[in-house]
């Protein structure tokens, strides 16, 4: 048993001594101190939502204390007339005002607290940031900073505070837990009709020249591109596109390449698509499950309509008007962690620290 341990660790030491002259320092450096502004952009549109939430009890809480003071008025001029029955009847609606108010105030408080503690959590992350910053920039960069520096708050200023917008608002939708806008039918159905359009004129244009088996799985290759696309700018999350549109081209062509019929080829399309649109819009496995259905009726209906009519337009817009119902299918709300933002700056300050120290060593 102690061999294999032995052996275990030997192997772990010799896979971890080539990762670490596989990795260069300053690029993990810069990669950190990336995690580390998207981490506390993340903790500025959790602080943006709690000053809305704030906002939002005050209002409220204001509200109730002016009801109660009109209660007061009323129960005052009821208790003058006499009239015992209605003076009972405010009384129980002031209890309860007064029941509500005092919860509206706990709110209030719990939210100020958490606020007050995100900030002060914000600015010590940001003084980190900004240490680890400039503790990896070289001298000459320094110099440029300087250099640039009056030129920057002139012009770029302004640039800054529109990608911090940007960023907080992807957060605040983050921590609301929606990955993609809510995709209406009628923007599905437009943007299946457009799609269909484009892929009926290239197949007229197309075919004469190149022949239908070619020009056949270009367009389906080109509109579910197209549709892909489609989604990812839909879609309110910016990390991860670049890896999932890469992902999803190498399928597509080795799709394209691969499958030997036209129908085998259009259903793996398809299944791509599904796969896109369950990790962009789906949280569920049921949503999930009627999507997969709806893309297997959009098959038969298009072969049905290409059958039947012989027309390329045809059978793509019956493919995709019934793809466009997937856009009824509830989207159920992500659940989120509210300390993912902290968790993620710790771990990526670590990271820029470890390459600080290899950058120093290296020197």
């Amino acid at each position: 048993m102690t061999l294999f341990t032995r052996l275990g660790r030997l192997l772990r030491a010799d896979f971890n001594a080539v990762l670490d002259g596989l990795e260069e320092p300053a690029s993990l450096l810069r990669q950190a101190v990336r995690d580390m502004q998207s981490a506390l952009d993340v903790e500025h549109g959790e602080a943006a939502r709690l000053r809305d939430d704030m906002q939002r009890v005050a209002q409220a809480l204001q509200e109730c204390q002016a009801r109660l003071a009109a209660l007061d008025e009323e129960l005052g001029l009821c208790l003058d007339a006499g009239q015992d029955s209605l003076a009972r009847d405010l009384v129980r609606r002031k209890l309860e005002t007064a029941r509500h108010a005092a919860q509206l105030g706990e709110r209030q408080l719990a939210l100020r607290e958490a606020h007050q503690r995100l900030e002060a959590r914000i600015v010590e992350h940001a003084q980190r940031l900004q240490a680890v910053a400039r503790a990896g920039q070289p001298a000459r960069c320094a110099r440029y900073r300087r250099r640039w520096r009056g030129r920057w708050r002139g012009n770029g200023h302004a640039a800054g505070h529109c990608r911090r917008d940007r960023h907080r608002a992807a957060a605040r939708a983050a921590a609301e837990g929606t990955v993609m806008k809510r995709l209406t039918f009628i923007e599905a159905a437009v943007t299946a009709l457009a799609l269909s359009a484009v892929g009926a004129v290239l197949a007229a244009v197309l075919t004469p020249l190149f022949g239908v088996t070619l020009v056949a799985r270009a367009v389906c290759l080109l509109l579910a591109l197209a549709y892909v696309l489609f989604l990812l700018a839909r879609g309110r999350h910016h990390h991860g596109r670049v890896t999932l549109l890469a992902a999803w081209a190498l399928a597509a062509v080795a799709i394209t390449l691969l499958c030997p019929t036209l129908f085998s080829m259009v259903a793996a399309h398809l299944t791509l698509v599904w796969l896109t649109r369950a990790l962009l819009m789906h949280t569920s496995v049921f949503t999930a499950m009627a999507d997969l259905l709806l893309c297997g009726l959009s098959l038969a209906a298009g072969c049905w309509a290409f059958v039947e009519t012989a027309s390329v337009f045809a059978g793509l817009w019956s493919l995709g008007l019934v793809q466009a119902a997937s856009s009824l299918l509830p989207l159920k709300p992500q659940p989120v962690t509210r300390h993912d933002a902290d968790h993620d700056f710790t771990h990526a300050a670590r990271a820029a620290e470890q390459a600080l120290r290899a950058i120093d060593r290296a020197r």
